[in-house]
């Protein structure tokens, strides 16, 4: 007997031992089994082509990748170094605002200790005012004693006048 039969109704070794064992009930199975294993066996070799293909074109890619993370790296390393700049003019700002701060506090004491000069001398002007106020009234004062004086003076020039002339008079008299 020859071990596989050459024709489906002819009779091999194989098919006479699978006839006495009953394996025959599961060619069916079988074969459908191994149409779905050569179905996914094409499935995978297909996927497999599909994974080879996208990978290929992830390579091709790569190099637009990298300019554009590239691209990126100088985008973000620009903002660094233009925020860096905006600190550092801000920093200026700051220092010219402080700068100016101080001045502002440097004018307000020299215009304060400017104020309190001021102060002092209204007040040096104010004693003043009041000293030649007084000595206004003093002299004021002595003008009037002054004219009551030269009036008192011409009484008795006029009484002395008299007197000389009486003294005269007696003179002659005697």
């Amino acid at each position: 007997m020859k071990p596989i039969a050459q024709n489906a109704n002819e009779t091999g070794l194989l098919e006479y031992l699978e006839d006495i064992i009953g394996s025959n009930k599961y060619c069916e199975k079988i074969e459908e089994i191994e149409k779905s294993l050569e179905s996914k066996n094409d499935e995978r070799i297909e996927k497999t082509n599909r994974v080879k293909a996208s990978q290929v074109e992830l390579r091709s890619l790569e190099a637009e990748k990298n300019v554009a993370v590239s691209y990126i790296r100088k985008e973000r390393d620009y903002m660094l170094l233009t925020n860096m700049l905006y600190f550092i003019e801000l920093g200026d700002g700051v220092n010219c605002y402080n700068k100016a701060i101080e001045v502002i506090h440097e004018l307000r004491d020299k215009l304060r200790v400017t104020k309190q000069k001021m102060q002092d001398k209204f007040t040096e002007n104010q004693a003043l005012v009041t000293e030649i106020q007084g000595l206004h009234h003093q002299s004021d004062s002595a003008d009037k004693k002054i004219k009551e004086l030269g009036n008192e003076f011409q009484l008795l020039e006029r009484s002395d006048i008299m007197i000389q002339t009486e003294k005269k008079h007696k003179l002659t008299e005697i």
